[in-house]
Formats: C-alpha cells, structure tokens, sequence
C-alpha cells in the first residue's frame, strides 16, 4: 500500500543510471556536495505490526523484515540509523522513546550484501549513526561495525575534505562494495515547526491549551506527552463532536485534498530553499529533510484524521512533488543527503533526478 514504485519501474530505472554515470557524475566532487538519497530513520521499517498504532507515528519508511534491503532497493544510499542498547546488552535501534528490537549486526549485513552486489564508486552507501542510547552503545556499535567489515571515519575535519571517490576508497569492503559511517559529522537541519497537521492561529492547542483540550477527551497528558498519550487523545478526537468543539475550522493539513495545504508546503520550501542556498558549513555532511517533523499538536490532529507518517507523506506527494522541483533545477542550488520518509513511494526516481543534478553541477563546473 505504502511502496506503489512497482520492481519493473525499480529495475528500468536503475538501468537507465546504471548506463548514464561512468564519467559524467564528476565523482571527485565533494563528498559534502555530492546528492544522496538518506532515509529518515531508516530502521523504523523493522517495525512490522500495522495494528499498533504508536507505530504508526513511529515508522517511517516501508515495513519489511529486510527493511535497510528494501530501502536500498528503492533507492537509499545514505541511512540515518539509530542505535540502542536494550536491557540485555543486545544492540538494537530506537526511534526516540520506541524501541525498535532489530539485531544491528543482521541490519549491517543488509547494506555490505547490497553493496557488494553494487560496487560501483557512485553507489558508495554512507551511514550516519546518531542518537547513540544506553551503556557502552557507542562501543558497541564501533563492534558491530568492525564485525561487519564496514569502515568507520570518525575525524570530521577529515571527512570535510573527502571527495566521492575518496570517500568510496576509504569505505572499500572486502567484497568490493563501498560502505563508510560517520558520527557525528553531519548537520541534520532539524526545524520542529514544519509539521504536516497544525493549527492556524485562531485555537491554541500547544502546551496546556492541548493539555486542556486532551483532558476534556478523557486522555490526561503527562510534561513532556509521551507518544502513547499523544495517540490515545487524538483517537478520543475521532468522536466528530469532540473535534469539532475542539479545532473545527481552525487547522491546516498537508494533503492534496485540503483547502489549506498551501502554508505547510510552501513552509517546507521555503525552508528548504535556505538550507540548499547556505549548502555545506565548514565543510561539514548536511541534510535538507524533505519530511513532515512530529510535534504533539500534529500528531493529536494526524490521528484525529486516521493518518500516519507513511500517510502524510502519501498523502501530500511530497516525494513526487520533490522529484519535479529537482528536474527543474531551480529550487534546490546545492543538495547532499536528501533525506526523505516512504522511500519506497518513488524512491527511484529521486534518484535517477539527484544523479542528474550531480551531473549538471559536474558539466558546469567543467565549463567554468
């Protein structure tokens, strides 16, 4: 439901970059200039149960047992992975408060099978470990790299001065693929404010208003709200009357069929647009997030209205709409790892359309 880019469209696309890249991507670019598809975190997609409806503001990324394999397929090449330290010592990942019980060592092998079955320079697959949480993660997970063979540069300063290929020659795999992780090198560009679901101004639902509001559902909040109660206040707005008196008429959505998308999306742009024109700081990694962030008010109205993160994403066509915005060549001036949510719902494309941006930017140089 959530991945309609079908395998025949994967395959004809991936041949098509297969056949245009030797020589024409300008590969000595660099690495903090070279476009990336990155997945928001990206190992949420282990999260397989569609009843839980935490999950459902929890999972961003397609749901399959081989969820890192999936997003690879579709066209990921940067992952933002968030490592875990269960009670057992065992490492796993987490998506903020939601533990997310995926052996890391078999989620690594994901990437190195994939890599190795892609060995070409330009499908160099960076991982962005983050969010490292519980006693010795940090140890663990440089373990669990090491045991997978996947190369670590820890040194900011020396990834700022990597070009692609140089990047790739660092993250050479012993089965010929190019994987390299970093930490803490990579400036994410988080902005809270560009939710899909908000209010307009004329109801206050942030803070104790939305306390106030969740209270007089039923559903006390606890300070800070947990996900949990977050989800059980927006299904006790689900009663029409119980909305109605508490927002009706007084809140935007993201989705193509609503009156009020326009301030989300051109929101989203314009900062986009900002992060793009400023491009790398001090040479470091960057992000432009092409996703819609979670805030409390967002996820009491998202699931007022039945949605999800996969939904909204859906829902709004933002990975479609991105797709035309990067052909068109004007909004974005300089990317590095676009980071989306859904990959799987037009994955491909948007990576056949960032290779053909690092292609432009490559040709013009040269003419320069």
């Amino acid at each position: 439901f959530f991945c309609r880019t079908s395998k025949h469209t994967v395959h004809r696309a991936m041949r098509t970059i297969a056949g245009t890249l030797a020589g024409a991507l300008g590969i000595d670019t660099l690495l903090n200039e070279w476009p990336m598809l990155m997945t928001h975190d990206a190992a949420s997609g282990y999260l397989l149960s569609e009843l839980d409806p935490v999950y459902l503001w929890t999972v961003t990324q397609p749901r399959d047992p081989k969820a890192l394999s999936k997003q690879l397929q579709c066209g990921a090449r940067a992952f933002d992975l968030r490592p875990q330290v269960d009670g057992s010592g065992k490492l796993v990942f987490h998506h903020g408060s939601v533990k997310i019980e995926q052996d890391a060592d078999k989620a690594l092998q994901e990437i190195v099978a994939f890599a190795n079955t892609n060995p070409a320079e330009e499908d160099l697959i960076i991982v962005h470990s983050s969010a490292c949480s519980g006693t010795n993660c940090t140890g663990l997970m440089s373990e669990a790299l090491a045991r997978a063979g996947i190369p670590a540069e820890e040194d900011c300063g020396v990834v700022s001065k990597l070009t692609v290929s140089e990047a790739a020659a660092k993250g050479k795999l012993a089965g010929g693929g190019h994987v390299l992780t970093v930490t803490d090198c990579v400036d994410e560009n988080y902005d809270s404010k560009l939710a899909c679901w908000g209010t307009d101004g004329t109801v206050d639902l942030s803070a104790a208003s939305l306390a106030a509001t969740c209270a007089a559902a039923g559903v006390l909040l606890s300070e800070p709200p947990t996900l949990q109660e977050l989800v059980a206040c927006g299904e006790a707005l689900r009663e029409p009357t119980q909305l109605a008196s508490a927002v009706a008429g007084s809140y935007y959505s993201c989705w193509t069929n609503s009156s009020t998308k326009e301030f989300p999306i051109q929101r989203l742009l314009d900062s986009l647009k900002g992060v793009s024109a400023k491009g790398p700081q001090n040479g470091r990694l960057w992000q432009l997030q092409s996703i819609w962030q979670e805030t409390p008010e967002s996820v009491v109205l998202g699931v007022a209205h039945f949605s999800s993160l996969l939904k909204d994403e859906e829902h709004s066509s933002i990975n479609a709409m991105m797709k035309g915005l990067i052909d068109e060549g004007k909004t974005f001036e300089k990317i590095n790892f676009f980071e989306v949510n859904n990959i799987c719902d037009g994955g491909p494309e948007l990576l056949a359309s960032l290779r053909a941006h690092a292609a432009r930017r490559a040709s013009q140089s040269v003419l320069v």
